[in-house]
């Protein structure tokens, strides 16, 4: 065991400090009033003063006084006023008194001590009414108290804190390593807080009392391409974080790439002006889109199919990597969607454009139950490129290629819940092919560009995802996750899970009521080392009870426990940075909607005719079918 010498006293040190220095305060001040606003006459007089206020309360009303006075040629005599005596110094260096020219003009003569009995409450009236101007010792002492009192009141809103703090620490032990939890003040103070931010309500009647506005607790810049995670449960307050970023981050002037499953931030932040896109095949503002515009030379056309066919199970790598192949082989062909979709929902079109390469024993006619798993995985891709609009539907071509060149504008990726499983595709297409071109360009002093990713469970498996947050942040590419557990990313990332949950250098927990959620982010706070104060008590030979004071070695605990988590209120959590971890309050800030969240894309007019026409030739018969709809011959 150590010793105990470390460990703050059991004494409230602070407070007693504020009281002796109080008392300092109030005396400093009284011997200050005394020296300015007293005059040379009130001190002379200041002992007679006191002694007849004392004399008067005995039961005698008489006494014997030596009173300093002025007298005249007769006899004569007064207490002096101001103005009539002056303190001079003899040639043997003591200090003397004389009268001035007013009092001579007056007809006295000289200034003595007189030795005389007297009325005690009658001398101390009038020298309180000629002398002290009827002033009393409370006036006197009526603006020193009041310092005091100011010097009190302020110095206990230090000292009861700190001996609280004290205080707490002997009873709950002290944290000698491991993650530290600071205020929302202190963490500002301790870290560059020059970058993004989240209001902070302090808790307290002393801040409703201010009427104290949010604070922001901020990170540093250089950090920002770190990453920043969310997780919490729905309703927690992660799309009220977003909404806090989002904002900032269109004061900043910068872009963003916004993935909004319940389009709630596309109606606050869209600003077509701005040239916002939106990507939404079944919305009317979408633009024309194919995925043959992300190919620049054929090397990239396997990278662009494993983005439309990402990666399910380890049981099942053979079709999708089948599929990545024979889907990047007709893109490489450089086909509009209309001509795309065509050869993928048409068997004799596949066999016909693979015939003769080495793709075509993947889909073998005698290899019945692989042909059809890898033909059923392109036609339902192609399920989801059929909803992609016509060019004439449409007033832009876009594509992530050059999307990521020019940087122009924000992108919202949305889809209405009613079509989310068939839309799906397209948005983790979309969402893989922008983060490979924008990692891809490594270090840049472009400004950078967010990845706001609101509920990114749902995208599944997004193949690029794990390697863009390892390495966006050489290209100051911010990525913003919001999860609602790690067993959405263990489901969909296996392995790759740990990468995911373990880079972003910024992490926000908010309430999160599943055990097994709330006990892993106990462990992803951190642990802390705590050492406990034992206090003994024991009786003397004396008879007399002593105590003594141990140090029981450090055992570690949690710094916040998962009750405490699972317990936490909407709006409220932790966000921790390095070895910082700040409980942060926030709140809901509702901005006006500024644009429509959808608006429906109208049934294209185009007949099947015309689309066979587009597609450069009439569509062939798709061959006999099975009943889970698998194309075979």
């Amino acid at each position: 065991m150590n010793s105990s010498g470390e460990f703050p006293s059991r004494f409230q040190v602070w407070t007693i400090s504020v009281c002796f220095t109080t008392i300092m305060v109030f005396f400093s001040l009284v011997w200050l009033t005394y020296e300015i606003q007293t005059t040379f006459v009130q001190r002379l007089y200041l002992r007679l003063y006191a002694n007849s206020w004392w004399q008067s309360q005995s039961i005698s009303r008489t006494a014997r006084y030596n009173i300093p006075a002025i007298v005249k040629p007769g006899g004569t005599w007064r207490i002096a006023i101001d103005g009539e005596v002056e303190s001079v110094t003899t040639e043997d260096g003591r200090q003397s008194y004389t009268l001035t020219d007013l009092a001579a003009a007056r007809g006295y003569v000289k200034f003595q001590t007189l030795d005389v009995i007297l009325n005690s409450q009658q001398l101390h009236a009038q020298l309180a009414h000629y002398i002290y101007q009827d002033q009393t010792v409370c006036d006197f002492l009526q603006r020193p108290a009041y310092g005091a009192l100011i010097v009190f009141i302020f110095g206990l809103f230090i000292a009861v804190p700190r001996d609280a703090a004290r205080a707490r620490v002997r009873r709950y032990g002290r944290v000698v390593d491991g993650p530290e939890l600071v205020s929302a003040a202190e963490f500002n103070r301790r870290t560059p807080s020059d970058g993004v931010g989240f209001d902070h309500i302090e808790p307290g009647w002393f801040s409703r009392w201010r009427r104290q506005s949010a604070v922001q607790v901020r990170i540093p810049r250089e950090l920002e391409r770190y990453h920043i995670m969310i997780v919490g449960d729905t309703g927690s307050g992660k799309s009220a974080l977003f909404r806090q970023l989002l904002m900032q981050i269109r004061a900043r002037g910068e872009a963003a790439i916004v993935y909004d499953p319940a389009m709630e931030y596309l109606p606050q932040f869209y600003d077509a002006r701005r040239g916002d896109i939106i990507l939404n095949p079944l919305d009317a503002r979408a633009p024309y889109w194919s995925p043959a515009f992300e190919i620049e030379d054929e090397a990239e056309a396997l990278t662009v199919a494993t983005s439309m066919f990402p990666e399910q199970s380890e049981h099942n790598r053979f079709f999708s990597d089948a599929s990545r192949r024979l889907f990047a082989h007709l893109v490489n062909l450089k086909p509009a969607p209309e001509t795309l979709i065509h050869w993928m929902c048409n068997v004799k079109e596949i066999d016909r454009r693979v015939k003769g390469t080495e793709l075509e024993a993947m889909i073998d006619p005698h290899a019945g139950p692989q042909r059809a798993g890898v033909l059923g995985s392109l036609n339902m891709a192609a399920s989801a490129l059929k909803l992609l609009p016509g060019e004439k539907e449409t007033r832009q071509r876009w594509s992530a290629l050059e999307w990521s060149k020019r940087r122009k504008g924000w992108i919202f990726i949305t889809a209405p819940a009613t079509a989310k499983e068939r839309v799906q595709p397209l948005v983790t297409m979309w969402l893989d092919l922008l983060m490979l071109r924008l990692m891809n360009e490594g270090h840049t002093d472009k400004p950078p560009i967010w990845f706001a990713l609101d509920e990114a469970a749902d995208l599944q498996h997004v193949p690029q995802l794990a390697k863009a947050i390892t390495q966006n942040r050489k290209s100051n590419n911010p990525m913003v996750l919001g999860f609602q557990g790690k067993d959405q990313v263990e489901m969909f990332y296996g392995r790759l899970a740990k990468t995911v949950l373990s880079q972003p250098s910024t992490r926000i927990y908010l309430k999160t009521g599943e055990p097994d959620a709330a006990e892993w982010i106990e462990r992803a706070i951190g642990m802390v080392s705590v050492e406990h104060l034992r206090e003994t008590w024991s009786t003397g030979a004396d008879g007399k009870r002593q105590s003594s004071e141990t140090i029981d070695p450090p055992r570690s605990e949690p710094l916040i426990s998962y009750s405490k988590i699972a317990g936490l209120s909407r709006l409220q959590g932790y966000m921790k940075l390095g070895n910082l971890v700040v409980q942060l309050s926030t709140r809901y800030i509702q901005l006006p909607h500024r644009s429509e969240k959808f608006i429906k894309r109208p049934p294209c007019a185009e007949s099947s005719a015309e689309l066979a026409t587009n597609a450069g030739s009439a569509v062939p018969d798709s061959g006999p079918q099975n009943s889970q709809g698998l194309f075979f011959e």
